[in-house]
């Protein structure tokens, strides 16, 4: 959380300190050439505080804007250079400050180790350890600092750290970075890589089997994170997870693990869709149930998109598609999802479900789980914007 201009308190009598408010409080800053501590009011008296990791005092203002005076005389007492070095968190930047407020070591290793400074400004914010306990921590050598944090990870090594790319320096990669530096068994799948991209690595699911799979590691290594690829390979391999889990297949990871590329995983989704619409599957499953009717649709549909409303129907359209929608069927039984046939101008299957706001389309597929067109997709907005309409 940003400390906003428009936060900002005036105190007539101390100008020297920095007072604002937070989530409801009244806060105080004091002066850098003080103790540059952060204290709340509370139960009339200034409280020191320290588990305060999104509060961001430094952060690039808009160029429109002039600077505040308060907040500017304020930041002129912070040396230029430790600006500049704690300016990129967005996360435990106060705990960073501090603790180069009082001991060129972390200024130092803020420099030539940033990663493990955040880590160590982290023990601060979460009571782990305390502001003293830090700061003799940081006056060993780096070594011995990774050795201390992470007891029980032998694979976790200073050049390892050194490796890790920040890009945002926020929540998401702080949780990323905790993954990658807490867990043995990730930290050693990532020993291959050259540069780990924790902005990449916080929009996974990052798990033990999922970075054991060689594609993954591929893609990871090379950076290949952000690329269309990368999602279109995510939803697959989830997408083979949960038919797996369908057909109550035992260890599905291993033949995961076994694909090296997209093509071969591919492959697999085929084969293991084509046996989700096997008959003698399909029969048997009917047998179970007490009724081969789907929940009745949530929402009409029109000439075009017609809800499919039987097991039969979702068995079929599958059949008549080539994909694995019948592998939804649970969903479609509780409904959880609703499905509707689309016959123009494309051929192809929906999934509708709902979130706060109304219905949403969580899937929208062709033949072989092809991707539909602009026209398409038009068709079906229009046709969602109308549902989600209120009644006239």
């Amino acid at each position: 959380m940003k400390i906003r201009d428009r936060d900002l308190i005036h105190h007539r009598k101390d100008q020297d300190c920095l007072y604002f408010k937070a989530d409801g409080a009244a806060f105080c800053l004091t002066p850098w050439n003080a103790d540059f501590g952060c204290y709340c009011w509370i139960d009339q008296k200034w409280t020191p505080v320290d588990r305060l990791p999104g509060l961001r005092l430094l952060f690039t203002q808009p160029r429109f804007r002039k600077p505040c005076p308060v907040r500017q005389r304020f930041l002129d007492r912070i040396p230029k250079e430790i600006r500049e070095l704690a300016k990129p968190f967005r996360w435990h930047q106060l705990n960073i400050l501090r603790l180069m407020r009082f001991t060129s070591y972390a200024i130092d290793l803020a420099h030539s180790n940033p990663i493990l400074l955040w880590l160590i400004a982290e023990q601060m914010s979460t009571g782990s350890m305390s502001y003293i306990e830090c700061r003799e921590l940081i006056r060993l050598k780096q070594k011995q600092i990774v050795k201390q944090l992470h007891p029980y990870n032998p694979s976790l090594s200073v050049k390892f750290i050194k490796r890790i790319l920040m890009v945002d320096y926020d929540f998401n990669e702080f949780l990323a970075l905790k993954k990658v530096t807490g867990d043995t068994a990730i930290t050693s799948h990532l020993l291959h890589c050259g540069t780990i991209n924790l902005k990449a690595l916080s929009r996974s699911e990052m798990n033990e089997d999922l970075l054991s799979c060689a594609f993954f590691k591929k893609l990871i290594r090379e950076q290949e994170t952000f690329n269309s690829l990368y999602k279109r390979i995510r939803e697959e391999f989830y997408e083979c997870l949960r038919i797996a889990e369908f057909m109550e297949k035992q260890d599905p990871w291993q033949a995961l693990k076994r694909c090296s590329d997209y093509k071969q995983l591919l492959s697999l989704h085929s084969k293991w869709a084509n046996e989700v619409t096997d008959e003698q599957k399909l029969a048997a499953y009917i047998k179970q149930k007490e009724s081969p009717d789907l929940a009745a649709p949530k929402a009409p549909g029109t000439d075009t998109i017609v809800p499919i409303t039987t097991v039969h129907e979702l068995y079929e359209e599958g059949e008549e598609l080539n994909h694995c929608v019948f592998s939804y069927l649970n969903e479609a039984s509780s409904g959880a999802l609703t499905f509707y046939k689309v016959l123009w101008p494309e051929r192809g299957t929906i999934a509708l479900g709902r979130d706060y706001d109304g219905f949403v389309v969580q899937e929208f597929k062709l033949h072989q789980n092809r991707e539909p067109n602009a026209l398409s997709w038009d068709i079906v907005s229009a046709w969602l914007k109308d549902i989600n309409s209120p009644p006239d």
